[in-house]
């Protein structure tokens, strides 16, 4: 979260515009993306966590890893 608020500051935004330009985001992506259980929502924040090191950065969950390897 931090590596996006200074994205977003970096951008011209205010601390205040930024944060609530990620909630916004983050709603949607919650609204959009109906987790059936708590490994999916697990895998989309470490997800986010690991793209924030680097573009290249990836972390797969099982099912998605299995999918990915077929």
């Amino acid at each position: 979260m931090k590596y996006e608020i200074l994205v977003e500051r970096s951008n011209g935004l205010t601390i205040d515009r930024a944060v609530a330009k990620l909630r916004a985001r983050y709603r949607r992506v919650a609204r959009d993306n109906q987790f059936d259980n708590d490994e999916d929502l697990y895998e989309l924040f470490l997800h986010t966590f690991t793209r924030s090191f680097g573009p290249h950065n990836w972390y797969l969950g099982e099912q998605t890893l299995e999918g990915f390897r077929s």
